[in-house]
């Protein structure tokens, strides 16, 4: 997975990561760091192979085998949070600067255009989970994936957490 390398070795996204963690350094709650995005890839590559959809979606893409979609699912689930420090910062939706982020570094890394295209809107679209606002088979694995990949049930700061206590899964995906 040669352009997955190439996007943890991206500047852009070495940037948006090391600003992720100075931000959140002090911070008691979930980290939005490389565990945990590849906590997402993971999950979300394994949702995506177990849904009935996974075969038109691939298809969709223009791709002849899996591994070529595996790289856009696992690229979706480690740019998903880029624009996580700006929320910190400016107090901006880190979902749409995060789309707006991915599609340089996706390009660079050889990404077709109907790639980055479904690679941004599944970013853009991950925290709207509980609204139903993606209509599309990544997004909604990118969401789930995010979702899942918390574990809320054996967090210290689960009291003081403003995740509700829907949200808190006590089962791990």
């Amino acid at each position: 997975m040669k352009r997955i390398e190439d996007i943890l070795e991206h500047p852009l996204f070495q940037q948006c990561l090391k600003e992720n963690e100075k931000w959140e350094a002090q911070r008691p709650f979930c980290h939005h760091n490389l565990d945990h995005l590849i906590d997402v890839a993971r999950i979300a590559y394994a949702m995506a192979l177990e849904m009935e959809d996974f075969s038109s979606f691939s298809k969709g893409l223009g791709h002849c085998c899996r591994n070529q979609t595996k790289e856009v699912i696992y690229a979706a689930a480690i740019l998903h949070d880029m624009g996580k420090w700006k929320q910190y910062e400016e107090g901006l939706d880190h979902a749409i600067v995060g789309a707006h982020y991915c599609e340089n570094v996706l390009m660079e890394c050889g990404f077709t255009a109907l790639e980055r295209e479904s690679i941004a809107e599944a970013i853009r679209c991950h925290r709207h989970k509980w609204k139903g606002v993606s209509k599309t088979f990544l997004g909604s694995i990118l969401a789930l994936a995010d979702f899942h990949s918390r574990l809320c049930f054996r967090c210290a700061m689960q009291e003081e957490c403003n995740w509700p206590e829907r949200k808190q899964r006590k089962l791990i995906y």
